[in-house]
């Protein structure tokens, strides 16, 4: 428990050091540890670490989030997330490509699920947008409907276009409109 009167920070973590910094370098960290029931020594659980992305005195620097399962037994833990910098938040990454980057631990996990809240699910379960304009591009509906230029989709695929131009081209193995474009429907044989 660490408390303060004064009006400053109440706890600083810091590295002391008149060199430059090397890329990796951990600034400072905050461990989260536990005691085995055999009285071992106490075990480091979780922990965050400042950790420097750039090699001077005045480094980028990010945080990473670790995390250790039960059955890990004596093992380290292992960063599950980053955020650098610049804001990106990576999880299962430690270069964050984008404002989230999302990477699979393995090639038999989903490395992403949105779902809604309940089964009486009202509200769409993922929108893209406009930025400048808040306009919805594409929509998933309550009921897995997917509308593109459109946010009411009515059915399991709804295209909308207002423009003049197409509404869905297809386009050939050779890059061409014509030969080789196809769009079959059928029972699924």
């Amino acid at each position: 428990d660490i408390r303060t009167s004064e009006a400053s920070t109440a706890l600083t973590l810091g590295r002391n050091s008149a060199s430059y910094l090397s890329v990796g370098d951990v600034l400072g960290e905050v461990l989260f540890r536990s005691e085995n029931t055999n009285n071992s020594p106490w075990q480091i659980r979780a922990k965050i670490q400042a950790i420097s992305e750039s090699a001077q005195w005045r480094a980028d620097t990010s945080l990473a989030f670790f995390t250790t399962a039960y059955n890990a037994g004596d093992n380290p833990p292992v960063e599950q997330m980053r955020i650098n910098y610049d804001g990106n938040v990576g999880i299962g990454t430690t270069t964050p490509l984008s404002q989230l980057s999302v990477l699979s631990s393995t090639d038999s996990k989903i490395p992403l699920v949105i779902s809604g809240f309940s089964a009486g699910q009202t509200a769409d379960l993922f929108q893209v947008k406009q930025y400048a304009t808040s306009t919805a591009l594409v929509v998933v509906d309550e009921s897995g409907n997917v509308g593109i230029g459109t946010t009411g989709p009515t059915h399991s695929l709804t295209i909308s276009n207002s423009a003049t131009d197409d509404v869905l081209r297809l386009i050939g193995p050779d890059g061409s409109y014509g030969y080789g474009a196809r769009l079959n429907f059928g029972d699924g044989d």
